[in-house]
């Protein structure tokens, strides 16, 4: 199973948590990739970073609020619109 963590970088608890999630998931050796933007505060993280529009994943961990999530469900949407996916 492959997850992508996103989050609201500019809230420093967002990118805490979103750090301690990425730290789980590798510890548990599940494959994580990061939002590029995230990566930007994470630079540890850095060599797992990808455009969301480009995440190749089977699931996506939002940690924010509202704005956050309805951001992701956005450009997943038009990423499955785009490749014909539903």
């Amino acid at each position: 199973m492959r997850i992508g963590v996103v989050a609201r970088f500019d809230v420093e608890e967002a990118v805490e948590m979103a750090e301690k999630i990425v730290e789980f998931l590798m510890e548990n050796d599940v494959e994580t990739l990061i939002d590029s933007q995230l990566a930007t505060h994470l630079k540890q993280y850095e060599g797992i970073a990808s455009d969301l529009e480009d995440m190749d994943v089977d699931l996506v961990v939002a940690v924010g609020g509202d704005g956050t999530i309805l951001r992701t469900q956005g450009i997943i949407n038009q990423k499955n619109s785009i490749g014909g996916h539903q």
